[in-house]
């Protein structure tokens, strides 16, 4: 982002990385899903404001994280389930400008459900609380500083209670 518009542009970089994914069953019932992510970006040469460097990739954190812990069970012939989620996103760069307040710290977001789906699976209804412990963060920031003087963030979203019901048909 530069004042008032997007900049797209090619660069050389060098990604290397990896992620593991174990899912396990351990009990009837029972599902545990563990998944990690590591990553090393980076944009070589960059030129901003005259000078040349290496700087992360944006929007690239060292680390993420996430797991599912998740029990079903037979209820008036259909299924209920309970659920536990989260996901930890690692401290990252959220531009390709080398500033301070475009840096977006880690943040980590737990989710939980509780639903129901009938025997021949049409009719299904959820209750959820998303982002449980009401964890702020960003997920976007825009520079637009030369323009307003300020920056654009866009947070991620707040706690949030709600139900769902569903028909297939």
């Amino acid at each position: 982002q530069l004042g008032a518009s997007l900049v797209v542009f090619n660069v050389d970089a060098e990604v290397n990385g990896g992620e593991i994914e174990i899912v396990t069953q351990p009990w009837e019932g029972w599902e545990f899903l563990f998944g990690v992510s590591l990553l090393d970006a980076t944009e070589k040469d960059l030129t901003f404001a005259g000078v040349t460097k290496d700087r992360a990739m944006p929007n690239s954190p060292d680390a993420t994280f996430n797991g599912i812990a998740r029990y079903e069970w037979a209820m008036f012939d259909g299924n209920m389930s309970a659920q536990l989620d989260f996901v930890h996103v690692g401290s990252r760069s959220l531009n390709a400008i080398d500033h301070p307040a475009l840096q977006a710290g880690s943040y980590t977001v737990a989710n939980a459900n509780i639903a129901y789906a009938t025997g021949d699976n049409r009719w299904e209804g959820r209750l959820f609380i998303n982002n449980l412990a009401d964890e702020n963060y960003f997920h976007t920031i825009f520079d637009i500083s030369t323009l307003t003087g300020s920056l654009q963030r866009i947070p991620g979203s707040p706690r949030w209670i709600g139900g769902e019901i569903r028909y297939k048909w």
